[in-house]
């Protein structure tokens, strides 16, 4: 083989040739079809055309501005068929037959995943202006099922209706378009510069627009998190609100509108007797100055036989029966005793009669004397009495009744 000293190239007939100081000679074992050894020596300055040409050391072609390969099109590259054949291919369908890791690639001009694609590590896709995701309409949303299947869903359904807008404030505009109509005041979340502002206070809402009461200050951020969707709000049904719902203490008097406590809703017995309460003077007050147009009656214990000595409560009421079953009887000073209370005691013969009874020291009778009561079987005695103090208890008695 003859050697070569710097540059190969073809003569119009497809006869290899050596450029030399002395100029071209013929190469006679290496023809257009054939093979031979190339390596180590650098193509400059001419073209080099052959069929097939193999080389199987580092060839280095010079700037990419100067390697020219024929074919293809506008935007298409080369890849291979592993077996070192190369062909031009488009974009869409060199990439619709990766498979496996792709990693430290970055697309810096559009990628569009017309098929089903699985990302196993992170994937950065830059702005979230530069992604777009086709399907879905205006103002829906991206949920997920939890298996990373993905579908467009309304606002009120994927994310409860909530929705976020972010302003920087110039320091003069106190007015900013929201995205979406709040429920009300109260169901829009507001910060500036991450300090919660207070519905009714700092600002207040209207058809898709946040109003402040005085301006943000310049170059502060504005966050509002809205409640868009009314719907989301459920309302419990009729009769579905049990007791234990309720926290302790939490219906109190400014919760109930005034005059709507009907005797339906109280129960049949109330303790009021730590409580203060103001009535109308048409009740029977026991503070004010009271007419009675209907009859008033007091009740009166029932009869009870006593063959021991008697103490009435007087707290237990005004009027009290007495049968006398054993003879000796003391009526002994009553327990409970305040002034100004009035009364009745009946003291009945029992079908033996000769039964006697004594007082005790509180009862007053006229002329400090205390009556004789009938002795005779079945007789009725009535002792009418008031109480002047709590030791002193005017009292007087009608026999035989």
């Amino acid at each position: 083989m003859t050697d070569i000293a710097n540059v190969v190239s073809t003569d119009t007939l497809g006869v290899w040739r050596v450029r030399m100081n002395q100029g071209f000679r013929a190469i006679e074992d290496v023809t257009e079809s054939g093979t031979g050894d190339l390596s180590a020596n650098v193509v400059t300055a001419e073209t080099l055309t052959a069929n097939t040409l193999t080389t199987t050391g580092t060839t280095t072609l010079g700037d990419v501005a100067n390697v020219h390969i024929s074919g293809g099109t506008t935007g298409q590259f080369l890849k291979t068929n592993g077996a070192g054949v190369l062909n031009w291919g488009d974009g869409a369908a060199a990439f619709s037959d990766l498979t496996g890791t792709i990693a430290n690639n970055q697309f810096s001009d559009s990628l569009g995943i017309s098929a089903n694609t699985t990302f196993t590590a992170d994937v950065t896709l830059g702005a979230v202006g530069d992604v777009t995701v086709t399907g879905g309409t205006d103002g829906q949303v991206l949920t997920t099922d939890g298996a990373g299947v993905l579908s467009w869903e309304d606002a009120a359904a994927g994310n409860n209706g909530f929705k976020h807008d972010t302003f920087t404030a110039n320091g003069t505009a106190n007015s900013f378009t929201l995205t979406s109509s709040p429920v009300s005041a109260a169901s829009t979340l507001v910060t500036i510069s991450g300090i919660q502002q207070i519905p009714g206070t700092h600002y207040t809402t209207g058809a898709n627009t946040l109003n402040f009461f005085t301006p943000p200050p310049a170059d502060s951020n504005v966050f509002a998190l809205t409640l868009s969707s009314a719907e989301v709000v459920e309302v419990p049904g009729d009769d579905t609100i049990t007791a234990a719902m309720l926290k302790t203490d939490s219906v109190t008097t400014i919760k109930i509108t005034d005059l709507n406590v009907t005797a339906g809703k109280l129960a049949s017995t109330l303790d009021l007797s730590s409580k203060t309460v103001t009535l109308n003077a048409a009740f029977g007050r026991t503070d004010s100055t009271q007419t009675w147009v209907d009859a008033q009656r007091g009740s009166i214990t029932a009869n009870t036989a006593v063959n021991a000595n008697i103490a009435p409560d007087f707290a237990t009421t005004n009027h009290f029966d007495y049968t006398l079953t054993d003879t000796s009887i003391v009526l002994n000073n009553p327990t409970n005793i305040v002034a100004g209370q009035g009364g009745s005691v009946m003291v009945r013969q029992d079908g033996t009669g000769s039964r006697t009874l004594s007082f005790g020291s509180y009862w007053k009778f006229p002329a400090n004397t205390a009556p004789t009561l009938s002795t005779t079987a079945d007789y009725v005695d009535r002792i009418d009495y008031f109480v002047a103090n709590t030791t002193h208890i005017q009292a007087v008695a009608t026999l035989n009744t």
